[in-house]
Protein backbone atom coordinates (compact mmCIF):
# COMPACT_ATOMS: atom_id res chain seq x y z
CA UNK A 1 0.00 0.00 0.00
CA UNK A 2 2.98 2.26 1.16
CA UNK A 3 4.62 1.36 -2.65
CA UNK A 4 1.38 2.58 -3.95
CA UNK A 5 1.16 5.81 -2.21
CA UNK A 6 4.76 6.48 -2.99
CA UNK A 7 4.57 5.82 -6.85
CA UNK A 8 1.07 8.07 -7.07
CA UNK A 9 3.17 10.99 -5.24
CA UNK A 10 5.80 10.68 -7.09
CA UNK A 11 3.78 10.98 -10.75
CA UNK A 12 2.13 13.98 -9.26
CA UNK A 13 5.50 15.74 -8.31
CA UNK A 14 7.00 14.90 -11.40
CA UNK A 15 3.16 16.20 -13.26
CA UNK A 16 3.83 19.12 -11.35
CA UNK A 17 7.06 20.24 -12.10
CA UNK A 18 6.37 19.53 -16.09
CA UNK A 19 3.37 21.63 -15.57
CA UNK A 20 5.66 24.40 -14.22
CA UNK A 21 8.30 23.96 -16.65
CA UNK A 22 5.53 23.94 -19.38
CA UNK A 23 4.75 28.03 -17.56
CA UNK A 24 8.44 28.99 -17.77
CA UNK A 25 8.05 28.24 -21.35
CA UNK A 26 4.94 29.96 -22.17
CA UNK A 27 3.97 26.73 -23.53
CA UNK A 28 0.51 27.44 -21.56
CA UNK A 29 -2.04 24.98 -23.56
CA UNK A 30 0.32 22.54 -21.99
CA UNK A 31 0.39 23.65 -18.50
CA UNK A 32 -3.26 23.84 -18.09
CA UNK A 33 -3.71 19.79 -19.68
CA UNK A 34 -1.21 18.76 -17.04
CA UNK A 35 -2.69 20.67 -14.08
CA UNK A 36 -6.01 19.01 -15.22
CA UNK A 37 -3.76 15.75 -14.89
CA UNK A 38 -1.87 16.73 -11.94
CA UNK A 39 -5.26 17.65 -9.56
CA UNK A 40 -6.18 13.07 -8.99
CA UNK A 41 -2.67 12.50 -8.32
CA UNK A 42 -2.70 15.23 -5.67
CA UNK A 43 -5.87 14.58 -4.40
CA UNK A 44 -4.29 11.18 -3.38
CA UNK A 45 -1.01 12.00 -1.89
CA UNK A 46 -2.11 15.76 0.09
CA UNK A 47 -4.89 17.71 1.65
CA UNK A 48 -7.31 19.83 -0.26
CA UNK A 49 -6.11 22.81 1.65
CA UNK A 50 -2.64 22.29 -0.35
CA UNK A 51 -4.23 21.77 -3.61
CA UNK A 52 -6.29 25.01 -3.38
CA UNK A 53 -3.03 26.79 -2.27
CA UNK A 54 -0.94 25.56 -5.23
CA UNK A 55 -4.08 26.68 -7.43
CA UNK A 56 -4.27 29.83 -5.81
CA UNK A 57 -0.66 30.75 -6.66
CA UNK A 58 -1.12 29.39 -10.32
CA UNK A 59 -3.87 31.45 -10.95
CA UNK A 60 -2.13 34.40 -9.55
CA UNK A 61 0.75 34.00 -11.74
CA UNK A 62 -1.24 34.36 -14.67
CA UNK A 63 -3.31 36.91 -13.38
CA UNK A 64 -0.25 39.02 -12.71
CA UNK A 65 1.35 38.23 -16.09
CA UNK A 66 -2.30 39.59 -17.35
CA UNK A 67 -2.67 36.09 -18.64
CA UNK A 68 -6.33 36.19 -17.78
CA UNK A 69 -7.73 32.86 -19.39
CA UNK A 70 -5.49 30.56 -17.88
CA UNK A 71 -5.62 32.34 -14.42
CA UNK A 72 -9.85 31.76 -14.90
CA UNK A 73 -9.09 27.54 -15.72
CA UNK A 74 -7.06 27.34 -12.54
CA UNK A 75 -10.06 29.23 -10.47
CA UNK A 76 -12.46 27.07 -11.93
CA UNK A 77 -10.45 24.26 -10.93
CA UNK A 78 -9.88 25.61 -7.79
CA UNK A 79 -14.04 25.98 -7.13
CA UNK A 80 -14.69 22.52 -8.07
CA UNK A 81 -12.43 21.32 -5.13
CA UNK A 82 -13.80 24.39 -2.67
CA UNK A 83 -17.51 23.20 -3.00
CA UNK A 84 -16.16 19.58 -1.97
CA UNK A 85 -14.58 21.26 1.25
CA UNK A 86 -17.88 23.00 1.91
CA UNK A 87 -16.14 26.32 2.78
CA UNK A 88 -18.19 29.02 2.16
CA UNK A 89 -16.17 31.46 2.55
CA UNK A 90 -13.41 30.22 0.27
CA UNK A 91 -16.15 29.90 -2.20
CA UNK A 92 -17.33 32.99 -2.09
CA UNK A 93 -13.94 34.38 -2.28
CA UNK A 94 -13.51 32.41 -5.66
CA UNK A 95 -16.43 33.22 -7.41
CA UNK A 96 -15.62 36.69 -6.93
CA UNK A 97 -12.34 35.88 -8.66
CA UNK A 98 -14.10 34.16 -11.43
CA UNK A 99 -16.86 36.96 -11.52
CA UNK A 100 -14.00 39.56 -12.13
CA UNK A 101 -11.63 37.60 -14.50
CA UNK A 102 -14.75 37.33 -17.02
CA UNK A 103 -15.22 40.85 -16.78
CA UNK A 104 -11.83 41.73 -17.88
CA UNK A 105 -12.23 39.04 -20.19
CA UNK A 106 -15.55 40.78 -21.60
CA UNK A 107 -17.64 37.21 -20.76
CA UNK A 108 -20.39 39.27 -19.37
CA UNK A 109 -23.06 36.47 -18.77
CA UNK A 110 -20.74 34.04 -17.14
CA UNK A 111 -20.02 37.48 -14.70
CA UNK A 112 -23.52 37.47 -13.60
CA UNK A 113 -23.87 33.68 -13.19
CA UNK A 114 -20.69 33.61 -10.98
CA UNK A 115 -21.67 36.93 -9.33
CA UNK A 116 -25.04 36.05 -8.62
CA UNK A 117 -24.03 33.18 -6.74
CA UNK A 118 -21.70 34.41 -4.96
CA UNK A 119 -24.35 37.21 -4.10
CA UNK A 120 -26.90 34.16 -2.58
CA UNK A 121 -24.15 32.92 -0.33
CA UNK A 122 -22.82 36.37 0.99
CA UNK A 123 -26.71 37.19 1.55
CA UNK A 124 -26.06 33.66 3.56
CA UNK A 125 -23.28 34.61 5.73
CA UNK A 126 -24.72 38.22 6.14
CA UNK A 127 -21.17 39.87 4.67
CA UNK A 128 -22.33 43.17 3.99
CA UNK A 129 -19.25 44.46 2.91
CA UNK A 130 -18.49 41.84 0.25
CA UNK A 131 -22.35 42.86 -1.04
CA UNK A 132 -22.07 46.07 -1.96
CA UNK A 133 -18.74 45.07 -4.00
CA UNK A 134 -20.72 42.00 -5.81
CA UNK A 135 -23.73 44.23 -6.60
CA UNK A 136 -21.00 46.87 -8.21
CA UNK A 137 -19.94 43.84 -10.36
CA UNK A 138 -22.90 42.49 -11.65
CA UNK A 139 -24.51 46.42 -12.01
CA UNK A 140 -21.47 46.87 -14.15
CA UNK A 141 -22.13 43.39 -16.04
CA UNK A 142 -25.75 44.52 -17.11
CA UNK A 143 -24.26 47.67 -17.97
CA UNK A 144 -21.89 46.52 -20.40
CA UNK A 145 -25.03 44.58 -22.06
CA UNK A 146 -26.89 47.69 -22.35
CA UNK A 147 -29.38 46.41 -19.54
CA UNK A 148 -29.13 49.88 -17.97
CA UNK A 149 -31.51 50.01 -15.44
CA UNK A 150 -30.90 46.74 -14.18
CA UNK A 151 -27.03 48.44 -13.40
CA UNK A 152 -28.63 51.61 -12.27
CA UNK A 153 -30.58 49.85 -9.54
CA UNK A 154 -27.25 47.30 -8.31
CA UNK A 155 -25.55 50.72 -8.36
CA UNK A 156 -28.05 52.23 -6.35
CA UNK A 157 -28.05 49.45 -3.77
CA UNK A 158 -24.56 49.64 -3.50
CA UNK A 159 -24.48 52.68 -2.50
CA UNK A 160 -27.05 52.22 0.35
CA UNK A 161 -25.50 49.26 1.70
CA UNK A 162 -22.02 51.55 2.03
CA UNK A 163 -24.09 54.09 3.21
CA UNK A 164 -24.97 52.00 6.02
CA UNK A 165 -22.01 50.90 6.84
CA UNK A 166 -20.33 54.43 7.17
CA UNK A 167 -18.27 53.85 3.70
CA UNK A 168 -18.74 57.32 2.37
CA UNK A 169 -16.18 55.91 -0.52
CA UNK A 170 -17.88 53.36 -1.32
CA UNK A 171 -21.55 54.97 -1.85
CA UNK A 172 -20.03 57.94 -3.54
CA UNK A 173 -18.70 55.42 -6.12
CA UNK A 174 -21.63 53.34 -6.03
CA UNK A 175 -23.69 56.83 -7.15
CA UNK A 176 -21.26 57.85 -9.99
CA UNK A 177 -22.20 54.73 -11.45
CA UNK A 178 -25.51 54.85 -11.47
CA UNK A 179 -25.45 58.86 -12.08
CA UNK A 180 -22.75 57.99 -15.48
CA UNK A 181 -25.70 55.57 -16.58
CA UNK A 182 -28.78 57.85 -16.41
CA UNK A 183 -25.95 59.84 -18.28
CA UNK A 184 -26.35 56.87 -21.14
CA UNK A 185 -29.95 57.15 -20.93
CA UNK A 186 -30.36 60.84 -21.35
CA UNK A 187 -31.69 60.75 -17.64
CA UNK A 188 -29.84 64.14 -16.80
CA UNK A 189 -32.05 65.56 -14.04
CA UNK A 190 -31.81 61.98 -12.38
CA UNK A 191 -28.02 61.68 -13.20
CA UNK A 192 -27.30 65.16 -11.74
CA UNK A 193 -28.95 64.13 -8.36
CA UNK A 194 -26.92 61.41 -8.29
CA UNK A 195 -23.92 63.09 -9.11
CA UNK A 196 -24.42 65.38 -6.62
CA UNK A 197 -25.09 62.23 -3.66
CA UNK A 198 -21.49 61.08 -5.24
CA UNK A 199 -19.76 64.97 -4.39
CA UNK A 200 -21.19 64.94 -1.11
CA UNK A 201 -20.16 61.36 -0.41
CA UNK A 202 -16.80 61.89 -1.75
CA UNK A 203 -16.28 65.08 -0.16
CA UNK A 204 -17.11 63.44 3.40
CA UNK A 205 -14.88 60.60 2.75
CA UNK A 206 -11.71 63.20 1.90
CA UNK A 207 -11.55 61.88 -1.68
CA UNK A 208 -10.36 64.93 -3.78
CA UNK A 209 -10.19 62.65 -6.90
CA UNK A 210 -13.58 61.18 -6.14
CA UNK A 211 -14.67 64.93 -5.68
CA UNK A 212 -13.32 66.12 -9.06
CA UNK A 213 -15.08 62.90 -11.04
CA UNK A 214 -18.57 63.73 -9.60
CA UNK A 215 -18.35 67.71 -9.80
CA UNK A 216 -17.24 67.28 -13.58
CA UNK A 217 -20.28 64.83 -13.69
CA UNK A 218 -22.72 67.73 -11.91
CA UNK A 219 -21.02 69.89 -15.31
CA UNK A 220 -22.03 67.48 -17.52
CA UNK A 221 -25.71 67.11 -16.23
CA UNK A 222 -26.49 70.55 -16.44
CA UNK A 223 -24.67 70.29 -19.95
CA UNK A 224 -27.09 67.88 -21.44
CA UNK A 225 -30.02 69.85 -19.41
CA UNK A 226 -28.87 72.84 -21.33
CA UNK A 227 -28.06 74.52 -18.02
CA UNK A 228 -24.44 76.46 -19.28
CA UNK A 229 -24.10 78.63 -16.81
CA UNK A 230 -24.20 76.25 -13.66
CA UNK A 231 -22.53 73.83 -16.49
CA UNK A 232 -19.52 76.84 -16.48
CA UNK A 233 -19.30 77.07 -12.68
CA UNK A 234 -18.92 73.26 -11.68
CA UNK A 235 -17.03 73.04 -14.69
CA UNK A 236 -14.41 75.78 -13.13
CA UNK A 237 -14.44 74.75 -9.80
CA UNK A 238 -13.20 71.16 -11.34
CA UNK A 239 -10.46 72.89 -13.12
CA UNK A 240 -9.20 74.06 -9.36
CA UNK A 241 -9.36 70.22 -8.05
CA UNK A 242 -7.23 69.40 -10.93
CA UNK A 243 -4.58 71.49 -10.85
CA UNK A 244 -4.67 70.47 -6.97
CA UNK A 245 -4.24 66.83 -7.75
CA UNK A 246 -2.21 67.85 -10.90
CA UNK A 247 -4.11 65.74 -13.13
CA UNK A 248 -3.26 67.27 -16.14
CA UNK A 249 -5.33 64.56 -18.43
CA UNK A 250 -8.62 65.26 -16.36
CA UNK A 251 -7.80 69.24 -17.13
CA UNK A 252 -7.30 69.19 -20.77
CA UNK A 253 -10.89 66.83 -20.51
CA UNK A 254 -12.40 69.91 -18.54
CA UNK A 255 -11.18 72.92 -20.66
CA UNK A 256 -11.81 71.11 -24.06
CA UNK A 257 -15.50 70.95 -22.21
CA UNK A 258 -15.97 74.63 -21.11
CA UNK A 259 -14.38 75.40 -25.23
CA UNK A 260 -16.95 73.52 -26.51
CA UNK A 261 -19.72 75.49 -24.17
CA UNK A 262 -18.60 78.85 -25.33
CA UNK A 263 -19.17 77.02 -29.46
CA UNK A 264 -22.35 76.19 -28.46
CA UNK A 265 -22.93 80.08 -26.95
CA UNK A 266 -21.27 81.40 -30.26
CA UNK A 267 -18.62 83.19 -27.76
CA UNK A 268 -16.06 81.99 -30.23
CA UNK A 269 -12.87 83.79 -28.71
CA UNK A 270 -13.25 82.36 -25.51
CA UNK A 271 -13.75 78.37 -26.89
CA UNK A 272 -10.67 79.01 -28.96
CA UNK A 273 -9.00 79.92 -25.77
CA UNK A 274 -10.25 76.92 -23.67
CA UNK A 275 -9.43 74.93 -26.69
CA UNK A 276 -5.90 76.16 -26.82
CA UNK A 277 -5.56 75.85 -23.16
CA UNK A 278 -6.73 72.14 -23.39
CA UNK A 279 -3.77 71.61 -26.48
CA UNK A 280 -0.99 73.13 -24.30
CA UNK A 281 -1.88 70.75 -21.61
CA UNK A 282 -2.30 67.88 -23.78
CA UNK A 283 1.00 68.39 -25.58
CA UNK A 284 2.77 68.57 -22.45
CA UNK A 285 1.54 64.93 -20.98
CA UNK A 286 2.27 63.45 -24.99
CA UNK A 287 4.39 66.01 -27.29
CA UNK A 288 2.99 66.31 -30.51
CA UNK A 289 1.17 63.33 -30.16
CA UNK A 290 -1.90 61.27 -29.49
CA UNK A 291 -5.31 61.38 -31.02
CA UNK A 292 -7.26 63.99 -28.81
CA UNK A 293 -4.89 66.88 -29.46
CA UNK A 294 -5.39 66.41 -33.20
CA UNK A 295 -9.18 66.29 -32.49
CA UNK A 296 -8.66 69.42 -30.23
CA UNK A 297 -6.42 70.67 -33.46
CA UNK A 298 -9.69 70.00 -35.77
CA UNK A 299 -11.99 71.94 -33.13
CA UNK A 300 -9.55 75.01 -33.59
CA UNK A 301 -9.12 75.21 -37.00
CA UNK A 302 -13.06 74.79 -37.63
CA UNK A 303 -13.53 77.18 -34.90
CA UNK A 304 -11.16 79.61 -36.31
CA UNK A 305 -12.51 79.91 -39.92
CA UNK A 306 -15.89 80.27 -37.87
CA UNK A 307 -14.88 83.14 -36.00
CA UNK A 308 -13.17 84.86 -39.13
CA UNK A 309 -16.22 83.98 -40.97
CA UNK A 310 -18.80 86.03 -38.39
CA UNK A 311 -16.09 88.67 -38.33
CA UNK A 312 -16.43 89.02 -42.11
CA UNK A 313 -20.27 89.05 -42.06
CA UNK A 314 -20.92 91.72 -39.60
CA UNK A 315 -17.90 94.11 -41.32
CA UNK A 316 -20.33 93.47 -44.34
CA UNK A 317 -23.17 94.19 -42.45
CA UNK A 318 -21.69 97.59 -40.82
CA UNK A 319 -21.32 98.71 -44.16
CA UNK A 320 -24.56 97.97 -45.66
Amino acid sequence: MGSKNNSTELRAQKLVEEGLEAYDKSRLGEEVSLLKEVIPFLKQVTSKNTILTLLTEISHMHYEKGEYWYALKSLEEKLEIVRETGNRREEIDTLIGIGHINLLLSNYWAVLKHFRRALSLIREVGDHVSESTVLLGIGTAYERLKSYYAAIKCYEETARISHELGSLEGEGIGYLHAAKTYMKLGKYSAALVSFWQAFRAMCGAGNLEGEGMALQGVGDAYYGLEDYENALRCYEETLDIYHELDDKSSEASVLRKIGKIYTDLEIYSHAIKYLDDALRVMDEIRPGDGEKINAIIRELQTLSKTSEMIKYWRNNRNRN
